[in-house]
């Protein structure tokens, strides 16, 4: 939460975590502001890029809307504003390669290259030896 205009059950420096699946761990605000923000934040985690949002009605903010910034029309009884900023936090993707095959050995250098680089193990795999029942 980065500004609020009151009355506002939500209070600027909030901050909360939302997951995929849209589950809010934290405040942003009450129950007009919640779920907008839930859907904006599983566009971003989609789109990847932040998103600086003002949440209200059209007239609280007017034309003096700076540019990179979305109006997301709300009206609550409450009458309030807010700006919420929210930024995509994705995982890295990791690969851990095990062996040491040939195509153990080409995977590392491999064109997709992930971001951290692979792990590599050059661990064999033993397999059990036949039991004889000689005397």
């Amino acid at each position: 939460m980065v500004w609020r205009q009151g009355p506002s059950s939500s209070q600027s420096g909030s901050r909360a975590i939302i997951t995929a699946e849209g589950e809010l761990h934290g405040w942003i605000g009450g129950a007009c502001a919640e779920p907008v923000v839930i859907r904006e934040a599983q566009r971003v985690m989609a789109e990847g890029t932040a998103k600086l949002l003002l949440l209200g009605t059209p007239e609280q903010f007017g034309a003096a809307v700076p540019d990179g910034m979305t109006v997301v029309p709300i009206s609550c009884q409450s009458e309030g504003a807010l700006e919420v900023f929210i930024e995509p936090v994705l995982p890295v993707p990791h690969l851990v390669i095990i062996g040491v095959s040939p195509m153990a050995h080409t995977l590392p250098a491999s064109p997709r290259r992930l971001a951290g680089g692979p792990t590599w193990s050059a661990a064999r795999i033993s397999r059990p030896r036949a039991r004889t029942n000689a005397p």
